[in-house]
């Protein structure tokens, strides 16, 4: 590595691109407020800076024929239809959201589901028209197995759980956790000396939007997963409006001990009950990675993992891009 590029690494201008090039992946343009807030340091070691001294290098630095700006959004050089394209995925996550509210008020009678939140959320308002909605779920120590079959059985119910060509606005299920195993870092995928891989995961668990939070099990989430602001220095959670949440008052937090009591029993059967019942590409893959997980701490079932994917054309773009400075600096 040259004397330009080592300078490029250790100054402002590396995080602001790669943050800029992430989003860019999802067709996200950002604010300079958003370029702030998600800003990214690879190797873990950024200290928080002010949202003034982005401003200033987005103003300032050499990025000219790399990165455009645009009605106050930063994106990438020729991806101007990227503009349009968040205005109306901000509709449709809108929509998907009141969706996940009207089931949430469903669940919130289940007594052992501590946590909803919303997760694929790269980005603030970022879901596709025709894309199901992932659902993040905590469930009470010990009951993460009656959490999930009361899950899966109302929607099936309800005729939200996607299916093949049937998938827009439905509810995927596919990641539980147990209350008492909220801190993530055994999820990511291995780095490779480069720095922080698994970009995709560190920004999931930084948008994650929760409508259902029973106890203050979200502030333990982020208090659990504090470590992702060693990448990501100037996140902040930020919670969904009170209109976007629902919660449990007296009448159902009664209900919750009446269940507790004559269904309680059953976590252990259920669990055998589901088990059997897995589909068999879960069972080919299950507990032989970090991208399906099935025991009592956690049901993560990502059969179809795309981080590493995300992850080659995030680092390919970013080197790509940052050789192309690097080159017209030295002309």
């Amino acid at each position: 590595m040259d004397v330009e590029a080592i300078k490029f690494d250790n100054d402002l201008r590396r995080p602001i691109l790669d943050t800029i090039t992430f989003f860019d992946l999802f067709d996200y343009p950002l604010t300079a407020f958003e370029v702030w807030k998600f800003l990214f340091f690879k190797h873990g070691d950024g200290a928080a800076v002010g949202l003034e001294d982005v401003l200033r290098v987005l103003e300032e630095s050499d990025f000219k024929g790399v990165v455009s700006e645009r009605h106050g959004l930063y994106f990438l050089e020729g991806r101007n239809e990227i503009i349009e394209t968040r205005m109306k995925r901000y509709n449709y996550s809108d929509r998907k959201m009141k969706k996940v509210l009207s089931i949430c008020r469903i669940y919130r009678f289940i007594p052992w589901i501590k946590l909803v939140a919303v997760g694929n959320m790269i980005g603030s308002h970022n879901l596709k028209d025709k894309s199901d909605i992932d659902l993040f779920i905590v469930a009470q120590e010990g009951r993460i197995w009656l959490v999930r079959f009361f899950c899966a059985a109302i929607a099936e119910i309800l005729g939200v759980r996607p299916r093949p060509g049937d998938t827009r606005d439905k509810m995927c299920l596919s990641f539980y956790v147990s209350e008492d195993n909220l801190d993530f870092r055994k999820y990511m995928l291995a780095g490779n000396g480069g720095g922080m891989k698994d970009v995709y995961f560190l920004y999931w668990i930084a948008g994650l939007v929760p409508v259902y939070d029973q106890g203050g099990c979200f502030d333990e989430l982020m208090d659990a997963n504090g470590w992702i602001k060693e990448y990501l220095p100037c996140f902040y959670p930020v919670l969904a409006e009170g209109s976007r949440m629902t919660s449990a008052g007296p009448a159902i937090r009664t209900f919750h001990r009446l269940m507790e009591r004559l269904m309680g029993f059953l976590e252990g059967r259920l669990k055998k009950f589901q088990l059997n019942r897995l589909p068999e590409a879960v069972k080919k893959k299950m507990n032989l990675g970090n991208s399906v997980v099935v025991d009592d701490k956690a049901l993560k079932l990502h059969v179809l993992d795309r981080r590493e994917e995300v992850a080659e054309k995030f680092i390919a773009k970013s080197s790509g891009i940052v050789k192309r400075i690097i080159h017209n600096t030295c002309i």
